[in-house]
């Protein structure tokens, strides 16, 4: 894919990427991306078919619309302090 909805560009470093637009990006995101690369990563080398968002439909499917996941409520926050 080389276009994206919108007229952005697919790749990351380019003028017309919607990266440029971003102010700032939740940490715990970033966290939960590169925790996912990770295990990816090691289920490709040990040759497992293990699919992570196979792994997290369910816990997803049962949130309840409109509450934050458990990691983004104000309680998860305040134990990080």
């Amino acid at each position: 894919v080389d276009e994206i909805p919108g007229g952005y560009s697919a790749d990351e470093l380019s003028a017309d990427s919607p990266l440029k637009r971003l102010k700032s990006f939740p940490q715990a995101l970033v966290l939960m991306g590169r925790a996912a690369v990770i295990i990816r990563g090691i289920a490709s080398k040990l040759e497992v078919n293990y699919s992570l968002a196979d792994a997290w439909e369910q816990a997803a499917r049962e949130r309840e619309p409109g509450l934050p996941p458990p990691w983004a409520r104000p309680e998860a926050q305040a134990a990080e302090d």
